[in-house]
């Protein structure tokens, strides 16, 4: 797929307010009382509370948005979550806050903070990457205006199938403009055989984990940004933050090759622990 998911001109037409409208239907309908909860507090906290949860559903369909419409989307759900948590903090500043309410709370926050951190992803399809220095690409990166974030491999660092290589996002979230997904991509092709650009909701890293009594590499972990950490060397580095250009550390000596390593999801750690 071949810069498929980038956004450019004209390809979305809704707006905000249409997105927020039809949500806040949905939650006017999901959002009752408790059986035993007649008090003035919560008869209160329905307008918030039917705000707040149509906010978190309305963020999760941002890109879905018209162009020139995340930004607005993005500044009006931060006035209107902070609007509205302040209206519930009063409403219940002399009580114990519900469960329930913090909860929609939190998620209504968390919802906002991850719209912000969708994009678009390449992975490694055959065979090892191994990228040179991106100095340049930061250069046309910047040279196109580009205020997002832009990650790419570390240079000389061979990293193989199934790995994350690549993940750029404007600088509120979501996918860039064509042209900078093209310039992108293509560094990623001179260095090797890619997969991509898919879109995705949050930035992968890749972690490479050590075996120190043995003294080798032993598999890449692949995680995403908002899971905790395992430890090991992180495979991708930012080349531009938004739209600053970062300083990324030259290529390790010649030399030295890296067998093959097999790519291991996080979500697959986890389930083979609990097992």
């Amino acid at each position: 797929m071949d810069e498929s998911h980038a956004v450019d001109e004209g390809s979305r037409g809704r707006t905000w307010s249409a997105l927020l409208a039809g949500y806040t239907e949905l939650a006017q309908a999901a959002v009752a009382l408790p059986p035993d909860a007649q008090g003035a507090r919560w008869k209160r906290s329905v307008p918030s509370l039917i705000a707040l949860h149509a906010v978190a559903h309305a963020m999760g369909e941002i890109d879905a948005l018209g162009e020139g419409e995340r930004d607005i989307a993005i500044d009006k759900g931060e006035v209107l979550v902070r609007q509205h948590a302040a209206e519930l903090t009063e409403v219940w500043r002399s009580d114990a806050m519900p469960d329930g309410v913090l909860d929609l709370m939190r998620d209504a926050r968390g919802a906002l903070s991850l719209a912000t951190m969708s994009g678009l992803e390449w992975t490694v399809r055959d065979g090892e990457l191994v990228a040179p220095h991106p100095g340049e690409l930061a250069s046309d990166l910047l040279a196109e205006g580009f205020q997002g974030d832009a990650f790419v491999p570390a240079p000389g660092i061979a990293i193989f199938p199934g790995c994350p290589c690549g993940f750029v996002k404007e600088r509120r979230g979501g996918a860039p403009v064509k042209k900078i997904a093209s310039v992108v991509g293509a560094f990623l092709r001179e260095a090797g055989v890619v997969a991509g650009p898919r879109a995705v909701p949050i930035m992968r890293q890749a972690y490479r984990q050590f075996d120190f009594a043995a003294g080798r590499a032993v598999r890449d972990l692949v995680l995403r940004m908002d899971a905790a950490l395992e430890g090991g060397q992180p495979l991708l580095v930012p080349v531009v933050l938004g739209g600053v250009a970062q300083p990324v550390p030259l290529p390790p000596p010649p030399g030295y090759e890296q067998e093959e390593l097999p790519v291991v999801e996080g979500a697959q750690i986890h389930q083979e622990r609990e097992e």
